[in-house]
């Protein structure tokens, strides 16, 4: 090894020679210090020699022969890429003008080929120079892309992570809300509650159904994170659909004497293909929104259809036509000034004036906004501060003429299974207590025989001995889940048992999960007790026979409400002192009052004492009230 460094050699390029040729090494050597800037230079006879010198030092370009005495040129090129940890810029030299090997070079990470032939000082210097600029680039974005897969490794690692506290939130968040609103079910048709518990428990239920809906929006919200909405289309009535809307949110506008009109229904073909959940949302966030932040005036939908060009909607009917469905959302609200306007659509995001609201997440607009993107449209906002507000939407449909479709019931509550059937065995693998006494009462309310399992391993012990004709399967458990069992079921144990998974899950991922496993179907807790008894029973065949949910409900309030000659007993004393009992919520001070009216009014007395003893308050106050009048 030999080297031939100038004095001054502090920031130089440092060239590595590969070649037995000890004259040309010499050519090569004059060549690249006979000018300024001057290179520092080594040079090794083998290819093992300079692949050592490598390993030890830092060289800028290696000159490597292609006939070596231990290797060709080839091979060190390869060795030089793959065992050099910053790979130096490589030029391959050589006697014969061979093409084949030239373009062998250059894949192997040659930066150059060159002829030793042909080769002045110039040229090599230049050529040298050349192979390390482009080296250097090549290493730069080698590092870049490094940087990038690294980064997209820990985007997806965030990414995975997220996933896995939403599903597990979804879970946590949505198993106990299960038991919350399936027990309110379960209550709502008790036909002996009075009024006011019935208004106690539709709070309840109200409460846990906006707990669920932000949920959802937090989920939605990480799907469109992800890019994974897709559409789910179906026939549908639009009008139906739009009535509905306007009843549900109608009781919450005149509930702020806002004036509250929906436009152009009327003029809509009847039947529409779309994606009825995703349509349903998005007006339904525009709308709530409207509302919650109108204080006075009113919200006013219009909507208009307009014939479409284009394709067609993927799996739309043969026979539909192509429109657009024009939505116009304006409310006399506060407005949204010009500087806030692009970031209410952006997630968790608010005007400041919205914030004062202390309501909702900031996810509204921005899941609307999204789905009607996905739709094939645009929202668009106009807003004028102190003035109100108005949303444009436009989305792709498919109008189906001439379509005939079953026009939904009045909501009927299942009642019992109908006489003259065999009465089918539930089993319901549950481990959380509370949700497992729900699933009970809900089939043996209705008439089915029911048996209980805490997790995956008894259910499969108790599939075996007593043979049910249907599994409500939570597919969650500790120990042997309820996948897992569900595949042992249908592998080994009862092939044809039908098995409903029970999920707390949104994600689909996992529902594919569910029913790869052998799953006939799913339902996402917190379910309805109208839904679960409707799939149990298509599964089953079974009929059912059915009550209406609001039947009994006009004479138990007659027998609870307070009459107005049971109000004129009431001696002035006697309502003072009830008026301070229901001031302080003093329930025993009131019971002992109501006793001295005991043997005088027995029927009085007894409404009193329920009143108390349920904290039906707000009852009494409005009984003082009426008694006030009626002096």
């Amino acid at each position: 090894m030999n080297y031939h460094n100038p004095a001054d050699s502090g920031d130089q390029r440092h060239v590595l020679i590969i070649d037995d040729n000890p004259q040309d090494c010499y050519i090569f050597q004059r060549h690249l210090q006979s000018s300024s800037p001057a290179f520092r230079v080594t040079d090794c006879a083998s290819g093992r020699e300079g692949l050592a010198y490598l390993q030890e030092n830092k060289v800028d370009c290696v000159l490597v022969d292609y006939h070596l005495p231990d290797m060709d040129g080839l091979e060190a090129l390869s060795k030089i890429r793959s065992k050099i940890n910053r790979s130096p810029a490589v030029v391959m030299l050589t006697g014969s003008g061979n093409e084949a090997i030239a373009v062998q070079a250059m894949k192997n990470g040659a930066q150059d080929y060159l002829l030793k032939d042909a080769l002045s000082a110039r040229s090599l210097r230049r050529a040298i120079q050349g192979a390390i600029d482009k080296n250097e680039l090549q290493l730069e974005l080698i590092a870049r892309q490094q940087e990038l897969t690294e980064a997209k490794q820990a985007a997806e690692a965030a990414n995975s992570a997220k996933g896995t506290f939403l599903a597990k939130m979804s879970h946590e968040l949505r198993t106990p809300l299960n038991a919350i609103l399936g027990f309110a079910q379960l209550l709502a048709a008790d036909g002996t509650l009075n009024e006011n518990q019935r208004k106690d428990l539709s709070t309840i239920l109200a409460s846990g159904e906006h707990l669920l809906h932000l949920i959802n929006d937090v989920l939605v919200m990480s799907k469109i994170e992800a890019n994974r909405l897709e559409l789910r289309g179906e026939s549908f009535d639009i009008v139906r659909m739009l009535n509905n809307l306007r009843d549900i949110l109608s009781i919450r506008a005149e509930s702020k004497n806002l004036i509250f009109n929906f436009y152009g229904v009327e003029t809509l073909p009847r039947y529409i293909y779309a994606d009825v959940g995703k349509l349903r949302q998005i007006l339904l966030n525009l709308l709530n929104n409207a509302i919650k932040f109108t204080d006075e005036g009113g919200v006013t939908l219009r909507v208009r259809a307009e014939r479409a060009t284009g394709e067609m909607l993927p799996d739309a009917p043969a026979d539909g036509v192509l429109h657009w469905l024009h939505f116009e959302i304006s409310d006399s609200g506060q407005g949204i000034p010009p500087q806030e306007a692009e970031a209410i659509f952006e997630a968790f995001t608010q005007s400041a004036r919205r914030k004062s609201i202390q309501e909702g997440t900031g996810l509204g607009l921005p899941i609307a906004s999204s789905f009607v993107e996905l739709m094939g449209g645009e929202l668009r906002m106009e807003s004028e501060v102190n003035v109100g507000t108005t949303f444009y939407a436009s989305v792709k449909v498919s109008m189906v003429e001439g379509a005939t479709l079953t026009e939904e019931e009045n909501v009927q509550r299942v009642a019992h299974l109908a006489p003259g059937q065999s009465v089918p065995r539930i089993l319901v693998a549950e481990d959380r207590y509370d949700n497992r006494r729900l699933a009970v009462k809900m089939m043996r309310g209705v008439g089915y025989h029911v048996r209980t399992a805490r997790n995956g391993r008894e259910a499969l012990d108790i599939t075996t001995t007593w043979q049910p004709d249907l599994i409500l399967m939570d597919a969650d458990m500790p120990g042997m889940d309820g996948i897992e069992a569900t595949r042992r079921i249908k592998t080994s144990v009862m092939p044809d048992v039908c098995i409903i998974a029970l999920t707390a899950s949104a994600f689909e991922y996992q529902r594919a999960e569910i029913i790869a496993a052998g799953c006939d179907d799913y339902i996402t807790k917190p379910f309805r007790r109208e839904h679960l008894l409707e799939r149990v029973g298509q599964f089953l065949d079974i009929k059912y026979e059915y009550t209406h949910e609001a039947q009994g409900q006009e004479n138990l309030l007659d027998d609870e409400a307070f009459r107005d000659e049971e109000i004129q007993f009431l001696t002035p004393d006697f309502i003072d002192t009830l008026r301070r009992v229901t001031t302080e919520l003093d329930i025993e001070a009131g019971l002992r009052v109501i006793e001295q009216i005991q043997s005088e009014n027995v029927t009085l007395a007894s409404k009193l004492d329920r009143s108390l003893r349920q904290y039906r308050f707000e009852e009494l106050a409005k009984m003082i009230e009426k008694w006030e009048r009626m002096r």
